[in-house]
């Protein structure tokens, strides 16, 4: 699986729907905040557990990243 799942509707990466991070698959919850870049498309969600998390899409070399955030104040394990 990739790192990133997500609905394409006209466009790849339309919208993230679940994620692996350490191993687990995370559904996201809620889209918090979504942009672009040069790169390609970034996301802010918050997964099933409450925690949030950066998400981005460069097309080239067609990868994501992802990070957790602090902006929650929780910690991530």
């Amino acid at each position: 699986m990739r790192t990133v799942e997500c609905y394409s509707g006209i466009a790849y990466a339309d919208r993230p729907t679940a994620f692996r991070w350490r191993g687990v698959r995370r559904a996201v919850e809620r889209v918090l905040a979504a942009g672009t870049t040069p790169a390609g498309k970034t996301f802010v969600v918050e997964d099933e557990r409450g925690e949030v998390f950066l998400f981005a899409y460069e097309s080239r070399p067609d990868r994501w990243r992802v990070e957790p955030s602090c902006t929650t104040g929780k910690r991530i394990a």
